[in-house]
């Protein structure tokens, strides 16, 4: 991410200055952010800005805090809000259930996000190229297609992803 000019690089160096002059220890923080938003030396914007930057870290952290609560309570919760959905058959259950579900998942998805990490530094990389892991896929559904463990349109969905979205319309066309 390029940050030159950005909002986030600002903050990044206002606490970055911040910490330096308290030498990285936090508890001095709050007693050198006080000088700095003191100080004659610096200009009227430069004391806004350091004030402002501090207040969007401080409200990135908070909502941070406050996002995880609820995606921590709703992981926990996602099992019994569905349970006493499905008992009690009340569409507002159904709807906070189906939240809480949509919320746990995304959670359980976004680790997906550091897989870069894993692709980089993992011993057991798959050094294939990719146009060979993906013929060798496309060999594994046609066999299974021969030897009928797979249906046909299960071959175009997985082989291509826009035909996901006619999906429905290949299982309308089967015919038993």
């Amino acid at each position: 991410m390029q940050w030159k000019g950005k909002y986030e690089e600002g903050i990044v160096l206002t606490l970055y200055d911040i910490m330096k002059d308290a030498h990285f220890n936090p508890v001095k923080f709050k007693k050198v952010y006080k000088e700095k938003i003191t100080n004659e030396d610096l200009d009227e914007d430069m004391r806004k800005t350091y004030q402002s930057n501090v207040r969007a870290a401080a409200y990135d952290l908070i909502m941070i805090a406050i996002l995880g609560a609820i995606a921590t309570l709703a992981m926990g919760w996602k099992d019994d809000l569905i349970k006493e959905a499905k008992e009690s058959g009340d569409a507002t259950d159904a709807a906070i259930a189906s939240a809480a579900n949509i919320i746990a998942r995304s959670i359980n998805n976004s680790r997906l996000d550091f897989n870069w990490f894993k692709s980089i530094f993992e011993p057991s990389m798959d050094w294939n190229p990719f146009a060979v892991s993906y013929m060798a896929n496309e060999a594994k559904h046609i066999y299974n297609y021969v030897t009928g463990d797979q249906e046909f349109s299960d071959i175009i969905v997985k082989s291509f992803s826009a035909a996901r979205q006619i999906k429905p319309m290949f299982d309308l066309l089967k015919v038993e």
